[in-house]
């Protein structure tokens, strides 16, 4: 049986529609909903370690979230999106881009939500945990030069490009991590 992979973190998860996912977009029950064994894409709350943290935009209750997706995402598999020069990289000492991988597989992809649609360039660091390079998903690469964005301003939704391309990436993780989610692997 094909991994389904699971959307955490996504408010309003329309984009994910139809792309075969299972979205567990509510942010307040997403610790009790989700029983992991499928591979993730985490959309943690960006104000919690973005390079933008205006006075009341983040809470210590997202900083919990966004750490928990991110142990989700090392656990099972998967990727995690966040903007460009998060701080979350620094904190959670994630691997920057172009370092290799971490103790847990993962390792740092930029690019730009531009490239599949997005109209801003939205630059990101996806961080995937359980990919073998081989098996990556066509990305499209557009390029043109971009306006030197806010990383943190734009909090539209996702192109709907993007979105299947962060499935299809996720599919091809929990191919390859089918182990994880026996009743044997996995935590």
């Amino acid at each position: 049986m094909e991994p389904i992979p699971a959307v955490l973190g996504l408010p309003g998860t329309a984009t994910y529609d139809n792309l075969g996912a299972v979205c567990l977009g509510d942010p307040a029950s997403l610790v009790t909903r989700f029983g992991g064994r499928c591979p993730v894409i985490a959309h943690p709350p960006r104000h919690a370690f973005g390079r933008v943290n205006p006075s009341g935009r983040s809470s210590p209750r997202d900083r919990a979230l966004t750490l928990w997706m991110l142990e989700q995402v090392r656990s099972w598999g998967g990727v995690l999106e966040h903007p460009a020069h998060s701080r979350l990289w620094t904190e959670a000492a994630l691997p920057a881009v172009g370092d290799g991988r971490d103790p847990f597989g993962g390792w740092t992809l930029p690019v730009w939500q531009s490239w599949w649609g997005c109209s801003r360039p939205r630059p990101t660091w996806l961080y995937v945990v359980g990919y073998e390079q081989p098996h990556m998903p066509a990305m499209p690469l557009a390029l043109a030069s971009h306006p030197t964005p806010d990383a943190d301003a734009d909090h539209g939704p996702l192109a709907p490009a993007f979105a299947a391309w962060l499935v299809q990436l996720a599919t091809t993780i929990g191919h390859a991590q089918a182990w994880r989610y026996s009743d044997r692997g996995g935590r």
